[in-house]
């Protein structure tokens, strides 16, 4: 208010306006666990005072002067976003990025034993859709992309199923197969000649780990070699009649040896007796 010497005043008003400064930014979560596809976008800054200065923590500035701007390529995680407009004036945000969810997947067992020739059925719990598998290794497998399949290895190994859902993202569980290797090979005790009774053939009982009976001996007890087939096919009946030497062999103990070949590969020398009853 402004008064001169003769009583005149005269009132001047001056309004001073707050212009501020805000920005409200949305987000979208990363789709995966531990996934880096989250952002965060910026459509609109409160100011006249352009252009504006962005900085998000650990990524280069950008300036916003009308147009949208975007953070891509984002982990889950909280970040603080900086704003300056041309006057110098700044806000600051805390944007947080959500995580994804994670994937559940396992096994009822940490270790599954089975022995060499036999085969066993694995199936993977999970509580999202399996879109793809992927077991590593592949040996012994009977569906290597499958999420559950039959497992026939030849020895001890730990095997990894990556699995997917129908979004892409992945997880991993693991399994052992542990692989007894003995062999299975099982030659009657006893056999009865003449006789119409099933104890009259001699057959040898494998396991399926037996790929071929190489050969078959027998001996009597004084080391003479009554019989001897080779190429014998597991499990086949031993094309023996009960005789050496043109007669039917009598009472008594004869002691046999066989070679064999495993389906790993493995060459076996094994022995044992048989009684023959007449």
């Amino acid at each position: 208010m402004l008064t001169n010497h003769l009583g005149c005043d005269s009132l001047v008003i001056t309004t001073v306006t707050y212009t501020g400064l805000d920005f409200e930014a949305s987000t979208k979560g990363a789709l995966c666990f531990d996934g880096d596809d989250g952002f965060i976008q910026l459509d609109t800054v409160l100011t006249p005072f352009l252009p504006v200065e962005l900085v998000l923590e650990n990524h280069p500035v950008q300036f916003y002067a009308g147009t949208p701007l975007v953070w891509d390529n984002l982990s889950a995680g909280t970040y603080s976003l900086l704003a300056t407009n041309s006057k110098g004036c700044t806000v600051a945000r805390a944007v947080h990025v959500d995580e994804g969810a994670p994937l559940q997947l396992a096994f009822d067992q940490a270790s599954v034993t089975i022995h060499l020739g036999d085969s066993v059925w694995v199936e993977p719990i999970s509580d999202f859709q399996i879109a793809t598998a992927e077991w590593l290794p592949t040996d012994g497998l009977q569906c290597p992309g499958c999420p559950a399949t039959f497992f026939a290895p030849l020895k001890t190994a730990r095997y990894t199923l990556t699995a997917s859902d129908p979004n892409g993202c992945s997880t991993n569980a693991s399994v052992v197969l542990e692989v007894e290797q003995d062999v299975r090979v099982y030659v009657p005790n006893a056999i009865h000649l003449g006789s119409n009774s099933p104890n009259a053939n001699l057959v040898i009982s494998t396991g399926p780990e037996v790929e071929q009976v190489r050969s078959f001996q027998m001996f009597d007890r004084w080391g003479n070699k009554i019989f001897e087939q080779k190429d014998v096919s597991p499990n086949a009946i031993i094309t023996w009649d009960g005789t050496f030497r043109g007669k039917l062999l009598g009472p008594g103990v004869i002691i046999w040896f066989c070679e064999i070949k495993t389906i790993d590969g493995q060459v076996l020398n094994l022995s044992g007796d048989i009684t023959v009853l007449r």
